[in-house]
């Protein structure tokens, strides 16, 4: 028997799974951006460079439900784009400026490059260090999933969220125990249903209502 609302259910499999200042005016901003109008561009494309390949490797590294095209394309463009970003910055702080003397443009690249590498090394180590836990808890809502679907527990959707067992008494959901889930039986005062835990949150027996 297929699931009717997978949303709904992957909730459920999960939740098993898972057992400045306002006196500070306008005057004053403006000051500190006349101040630091020549930082702040520079500083926000070192944030940007800084964040675009770490975000792109900790997304594809920690693990998701399923592979996902656009997932990926999604990291090369943030990838591509914090490396443009870098690019750029080079530029701006390379270009000469009364002054100032002239920067040293391998020199900035190559800071530049080393940051970059350095947060797609981060972004990677944090999303390998999430991936076992994460990928442990997808299979654990896969498996309750293929639980609920074999013993006939479906979604039937309402504003309350409801479920039905394979024999019609409707279910919801009243508390979540280290061993087991506890349905009240809509209809029937006191009646309960469970369904059993076992440690890491599978799901592994359905007990009905007596």
């Amino acid at each position: 028997m297929a699931a009717s609302s997978p949303g709904a259910l992957r909730s459920l499999a999960a939740i098993a799974a898972g057992s400045a200042a306002a006196g500070f005016g306008w005057s004053a901003g403006r000051d500190i951006y006349r101040k630091g109008k020549e930082w702040i561009l520079p500083v926000i494309a070192f944030v940007a460079v800084a964040g675009g390949a770490g975000y792109a490797a900790w997304n594809l590294s920690r693990g998701h439900h399923s592979p996902s095209v656009l997932r990926v394309i999604g990291a090369m463009l943030a990838a591509a784009g914090s490396l443009t970003l870098c690019v750029i910055l080079v530029a701006v702080l390379g270009q000469p400026q009364p002054g100032r003397p002239n920067s040293d443009a391998g020199g900035l690249l190559g800071i530049a490059l080393l940051v970059h590498a350095a947060s797609a090394v981060i972004g990677l180590l944090v999303g390998l260090a999430q991936r076992g836990r994460r990928v442990r808890t997808f299979a654990l809502e896969r498996d309750n999933l293929a639980f609920m679907d074999a013993n006939g527990i479906r979604d039937v959707g309402g504003r309350e969220e409801t479920f039905v067992d394979a024999v019609g008494n409707e279910l919801k959901l009243d508390d979540v125990r280290r061993d087991a889930m506890v349905f009240r039986v809509q209809g029937r005062r006191g009646a309960r249903a469970y369904v059993d835990l076992d440690a890491s949150g599978r799901m592994i027996a359905y007990r009905p209502p007596p």
